[in-house]
């Protein structure tokens, strides 16, 4: 017969056993938007021993929409190495979405050691996958097309002094933070939407909005016809409620 305390020594020493000896660093992974079917910019991810005794990996395997490597080959899956005592292994891990949803996905490292107990340590990746357009900020000019869209912009936006962007009908414009959008003096936005059709600015958090439209000087030649412009605000720490502006300009009327 096992006394109470009998069971209570035994748990814990079973405990003992499975102490984590190898973390990574960092603990997560979080990628920026990226293009469906297109591959993203690495990012380094440590595995370091904290055991006194070498660790064996057995794998190491990432979820779908991601890949790893310790060398120039991607995979979804390493085989195994060993790793010393205070040691560290680096990691490759890349962002390669094949369809436009948000992913939250696992990196898994397989390990055991001397004492043959198999553990496993977990590092959470996070991304989304999007089709259309991404846009760094900047500069922009030229025509954005239907087929472009949705173009989500991650940094501000300007249209330069003597050049014009036309904006054709069915755009879609995602605003990826509090960014803004500026005409220039001199240049000229054309944005001209359908009844049916309508080009529409955005956020992609409705909590934190994005940045407006902001014209310096505009002339006859900047229009917006049939354009929705949605939750824009200049400040973002001012943001209390919800804000939807809803705006289409009539045929033959222009919004400056």
């Amino acid at each position: 017969r096992i006394s109470s305390a009998g069971r209570l020594n035994a748990a814990s020493s079973l405990d003992s056993r499975v102490v984590p000896k190898l973390i990574s660093e960092p603990e997560n992974l979080l990628f920026e938007i990226q293009k469906i079917t297109m591959q993203s910019e690495s990012q380094e991810l440590t595995i370091r021993n904290i055991s006194e005794n070498s660790l064996q990996i057995d794998s190491v395997i990432v979820q779908a929409g991601f890949l790893v490597s310790m060398t120039n080959e991607w995979s979804d899956r390493l085989g195994s190495f060993q790793v010393d005592p205070g040691n560290a292994q680096l990691l490759n891990v890349c962002f390669n979405p094949q369809w436009p949803e948000e992913y939250k996905k696992l990196l898994i490292v397989y390990y055991h050691s001397d004492t043959g107990i198999s553990q496993k340590c977990i590092v959470q990746l996070l991304g989304r996958g999007v089709s259309g357009s991404i846009l760094t900020g900047g500069a922009v000019s030229g025509t954005w097309q239907k087929s472009q869209s949705p173009i989500y912009v991650t940094d501000d936006i300007y249209v330069e002094t003597g050049l014009t962007l036309n904006i054709e009908p069915g755009v879609i414009v995602q605003f990826e933070g509090h960014h803004s959008f500026t005409i220039g003096v001199n240049a000229c936005l054309i944005a001209t939407g359908a009844s049916e059709d309508s080009i529409i600015f955005r956020p992609y958090d409705i909590r934190t909005g994005w940045n407006g439209l902001r014209f310096l000087n505009s002339g006859d030649d900047d229009t917006l016809r049939y354009c929705r412009i949605i939750h824009s605000h200049k400040s973002a720490l001012k943001y209390i409620v919800p804000i939807f502006i809803f705006f289409v300009c009539p045929p033959g009327k222009v919004y400056k």
